[in-house]
């Protein structure tokens, strides 16, 4: 069954049950495949052909709903943009994919505008009508009809085209297919016992894999209902599962770590939610001990990738490790490589690769990049980490981001993690900072706890014992945040060292 069928399904299923809850209004099931059945009829007006590029700049809402599932049955490929792109990162993404139109909010629309390059046809979408608004014709956009795409998609064919987060350098084009998007929906639905009872609540962007290929596309294929918001707000979340309208959460480390830090606590109860699971970027075992203390829940951490979606996750029945992303998902294969490409046995640090049914096409446009990739049909995920005996897979952190000290290779996750549990420490990241006489010497970075302070010293004296000598930073940069994208994730590219702070 195609991604589109699996969808229409719950459709015919399920007509008159809610799907959404966005800001006072109820979105039905049958109310999702009238509009996006428009939309992909609207498409077709505009000569959209198969594999025809189509963009999405829209905020969390139902209009971003319709738009997505509208471009994938009239068989185009769906291109999501975050909202807090530049003019660089639009120019470049919009030469890169060649989109032909765009969907976006109207108040985005001068910004485009400016842009050197932009689609041929923009949709300014507002909640009562859809307008087109340059390219071949000014007027109404919507036009009446249930057109989908007549065929079968086949698995191998093009849904999406998601941007990486482009830490160094241009993003580059990820080159999904329904096959990955669909197989891979389907068994973390199993793995996570995810039913038509379930309420999710997602405060997640839409426009990343997390929120669009977990959340949305698991409301789809289950049937389940969904409270949508704007945005994340830690007590809101906290009230909404104290009240017991949501039993499954789905979040990245921050917003955990803020949920955590909501003063006195003990008056949520969230005993009524079913699982709360954690990704995009590495979840403390601090702050999984702290979470269960509080709430009385063992977050369930997985991993994966704008270019994998999925690969590994803790168990739903089983020992939940912290500090580790859990097991390979059924179906997906995850291998541990040396820098010539052999495989390393359980204990050993390497890059971890992975094979399966999830792994993406390649990058658009960059054959090369696609090559290099790849290693014995394994995509090499550029992250490091090793597999304990039990076969749980903990990750080191990015190998762009090993530190070489005076020889010796230093972890970055591995110093965080002990520093995370220092009394006056929130939150710390740590990374490589040139040195004449190391090559890099390792530096911390430390948001404290309220008014506290921390010396270099005192860190030393208590890492000692804890960690080998080589790994204990050599200074300490305090900082009021640490820089993250949009998904959470620190941007260790941004950080500058500070001494004397």
């Amino acid at each position: 069954m195609s991604l589109n069928k699996l969808f229409l399904s719950t459709f015919s299923r399920y007509p008159s049950r809610v799907a959404f809850q966005f800001e006072g209004r109820e979105i039905t099931f049958g109310e999702i495949e009238k509009r996006a059945g428009e939309v992909a009829a609207s498409l077709l007006t505009l000569r959209v052909e198969p594999g025809s590029r189509v963009a999405v700049l829209l905020p969390n809402g139902p209009d971003l709903i319709f738009a997505h599932l509208g471009i994938n049955f009239a068989g185009a490929v769906r291109i999501p943009l975050n909202p807090a792109y530049g003019e660089r990162e639009l120019n470049h993404i919009f030469e890169d994919s060649e989109a032909e139109i765009i969907f976006t909010h109207p108040e985005y629309v001068p910004r485009l505008k400016k842009l050197r390059v932009f689609p041929r046809e923009i949709i300014a979408v507002g909640e009562e009508n859809w307008v087109r608004i340059g390219g071949r014709g000014i007027g109404d956009f919507l036009v009446a009809g249930d057109t989908f795409c007549d065929e079968e998609v086949k698995d191998s064919e093009l849904a999406m085209i998601a941007y990486t987060s482009g830490t160094t350098g241009l993003s580059k084009g990820a080159m999904i297919t329904h096959g990955n998007l669909r197989s891979n929906i389907e068994t973390l639905i199993k793995f996570w016992g995810w039913t038509e009872n379930e309420k999710l609540l997602l405060t997640l962007p839409l426009f990343h894999i997390h929120g669009l290929g977990l959340g949305i596309h698991g409301v789809m294929a289950t049937g389940c209902s969904c409270i949508l918001k704007p945005k994340f707000d830690p007590e809101e979340v906290l009230n909404i599962l104290n009240r017991g309208e949501a039993t499954l959460f789905m979040g990245v480390p921050t917003m955990y770590h803020r949920l955590a830090e909501i003063e006195n606590p003990s008056r949520f109860d969230l005993s009524r939610v079913r699982l709360f699971i954690s990704g995009s970027a590495a979840l403390s075992p601090a702050l999984f001990q702290k979470f269960e203390e509080l709430y009385g829940h063992k977050i369930l951490e997985r991993y994966g990738l704008t270019e994998t979606i999925m690969n590994t996750s803790n168990p739903l029945d089983g020992i939940r490790k912290p500090g580790s992303v859990g097991l390979p998902l059924p179906g997906i294969e995850v291998r541990i490589i040396g820098e010539k490409g052999n495989y390393l046995k359980a204990g050993k640090t390497g890059e971890v690769a992975v094979k399966g049914p999830n792994i993406f096409k390649g990058y658009l446009n960059q054959p090369d990049a696609t090559e290099k990739a790849f290693v014995k049909k394994y995509f090499r995920t550029g992250d490091l980490g090793f597999f304990d005996e039990e076969g749980y897979l903990h990750l080191s952190g990015r190998k762009s981001e090993l530190i070489i000290s005076g020889g010796y290779n230093v972890y970055p996750r591995e110093v965080e993690d002990v520093i995370n549990t220092h009394p006056k420490v929130q939150e710390a990241a740590v990374a490589g900072i040139s040195d004449p006489e190391l090559g890099e010497k390792v530096w911390a970075f430390i948001v404290p706890r309220g008014q506290e302070s921390i010396e270099v010293s005192e860190l030393k004296a208590f890492l000692q014992g804890q960690i080998a000598g080589y790994k204990i930073p050599k200074g300490v940069t305090l900082v009021s945040e640490l820089p993250r994208n949009a998904m959470g994730k620190v941007m260790k590219n941004q950080m500058k060292p500070v001494s004397g702070l």
